[in-house]
């Protein structure tokens, strides 16, 4: 008996884990061997056990062939076929135009699917993209469910496998689920989990302020503290930056935080997607990209020898990392609605190790030969899109 004792007091407390997840465009140089999304989302549907819960922003399979998502929706099926409990929720104002997997989902056995109408409740979208299973395990990214996201879209994510943090995400999908009326009290972190054997302390935060749960923080203000408290190095990826409102009011809560952190001293590098190629967000990013210590460029994806695919070919990435140990990684563009109005999640790490492997990332696109430098005098064009 005396042994068993002294067995449970030295074996150690096994901790969660945490790993970055890509997208990488087809015929693209991109390889930064991180695991791909399809065989990280096939493992986490394949190994439920109790239940599935997805949010996204919205759902979209590829009509004319067979794709990597339809292995992931194969993998739902399977899994409702066996008793897990399958729930879904994605805006209103998408499924609209996509309502083709939501409603395909809802009709399988033991599944619900929940169209969320995220403006009526708090003026935005639903624009969050994660899945939890088992409330064990969960993935956040910049993914949408889009066959496009998996095979045309560089992206990037994250999968943690940690209950409490699990059960905080979960509590998210509860909340949205239910239309705002589930408001379960949650455990955000940090904790300390292991990536790639070093310990990182992970949490988790979203938007809007009005739609969290209880113990759920914003995200905003962690993200301007992070930069408010850098002292070397800021790197930024993006779909789009824009702190210009559609009434033409200026936002300049994170554009404030960017600019103080570059009198300071601090080197800022940013890449943006040739989305952001557009007249009104231009003259925002070339005068953020006129101030000392802060470079900008732009990215341009190749199109696809088998044809032009719309709203694809682009890097989708959201994520920042500060001083080479503090790192975000989450769904939201910046822009003030996504972060005031509108769903979205985000995960926060600290440790070299993790904020390592992220700048390993950016640096192949910042390096790669689909980067353009932002250049005051330069006219830019915005890409084709659809």
């Amino acid at each position: 008996m005396l042994f068993l004792i002294l067995i449970i007091l030295v074996s150690p407390v096994l901790a969660g884990t945490i790993e970055l997840v890509e997208s990488v465009p087809m015929e693209t140089v991109y390889n930064s061997q991180l695991r791909n999304t399809p065989e990280v989302w096939l493992e986490m549907l394949n190994s439920a056990e109790k239940t599935i819960c997805i949010e996204s922003f919205y759902f979209s399979d590829n009509p004319d062939s067979l794709d990597s998502l339809d292995s992931c929706i194969t993998a739902i099926e399977k899994a409702s076929a066996r008793g897990v409990n399958v729930s879904t929720v994605c805006d209103s104002k998408f499924y609209k135009t996509y309502p083709e997997i939501p409603d395909l989902i809802g009709k399988l056995p033991n599944a619900t699917s929940t169209v969320f109408n995220a403006s009526e409740l708090w003026g935005g979208v639903q624009h969050s993209k994660f899945m939890v299973v088992d409330r064990q395990r969960f993935f956040v990214g910049s993914q949408n469910w889009d066959w496009r996201a998996l095979d045309h879209i560089r992206e990037l994510g994250v999968v943690v496998d940690h209950p409490e943090l699990a059960n905080s995400v979960a509590a998210i999908f509860d909340y949205d689920s239910s239309n705002g009326n589930i408001s379960t009290v949650c455990q955000s972190g940090p904790f300390e989990l292991q990536h790639n054997n070093a310990t990182v302390e992970v949490s988790v935060a979203a938007s809007p302020p009005a739609g969290l749960p209880e113990g759920i923080p914003h995200d905003l203000p962690i993200l301007i503290e992070m930069m408010d408290n850098a002292k070397s190095s800021i790197r930024i990826q993006l779909l789009s930056y824009n702190p210009s409102n559609y009434d033409k009011t200026l936002w300049n809560d994170l554009d404030s935080a960017i600019r103080n952190a570059a009198e300071r001293g601090v080197a800022v590098q940013m890449i943006l997607s040739n989305w952001s190629k557009i007249h009104y967000k231009l003259k925002h990013i070339k005068n953020l990209a006129d101030v000392d210590g802060v470079t900008i460029k732009f990215t341009n994806i190749p199109e696809w020898s088998g044809g032009f695919i719309s709203y694809a070919r682009v890097e989708h990435p959201k994520y920042m990392t500060v001083d080479g140990n503090r790192s975000w990684v989450g769904t939201s563009n910046w822009s003030e609605g996504y972060f005031t109005d509108s769903r979205n999640v985000s995960v926060f790490v600290s440790g070299n190790s993790f904020a390592s492997e992220l700048e390993t990332f950016f640096a192949s696109g910042w390096n790669g030969p689909y980067a353009e430098l932002v250049e005051r005098n330069t006219d830019y064009q915005p890409p084709r899109k659809k």
